[in-house]
């Protein structure tokens, strides 16, 4: 196993960023790929009122739910400091897509990014 292969350096003093980079985003979308399996659990789990299908919850109905004032002072400070349609139409709609879709996109957009790249070696004789 090649010591660099997770971020480590194999020498003490010296660090090799780009690798730490990427494990960090490997990292990061792991927790966006849990918080999606959360959420998808809860939103299933749920029971369904008066034989309704399943619903599942949007970024936008978590974010009132857990912290509405958070939620408010930050669509009024994208009317006030933006243009007041950038709310509606550009940020709310991805807000509104149902929270394990979002988080799980976010999750491979992460793996993505941090996966390990293929070393290209160029021998010049």
């Amino acid at each position: 196993m090649h010591p660099l292969q997770f971020g480590v350096s194999p020498l003490p003093g010296r660090c090799n960023y780009r690798d730490r980079h990427m494990l960090a985003l490997r990292f990061l979308g792991a927790l966006f790929l849990l918080g999606a399996v959360i959420a998808l659990t809860s939103d299933v789990s749920r029971k369904p009122v008066a034989a309704q299908q399943v619903r599942f919850t949007s970024l936008i109905q978590h974010w009132s739910d857990f912290a509405p004032q958070t939620l408010a002072s930050a669509q009024k400070t994208v009317q006030t400091r933006a243009h007041p349609l950038l709310w509606d139409p550009v940020i709310r709609w991805p807000l509104s897509i149902p929270a394990w879709i979002s988080l799980a996109a976010l999750s491979v957009l992460c793996f993505v990014a941090g996966r390990r790249r293929r070393r290209v070696e160029i021998f010049i004789n």
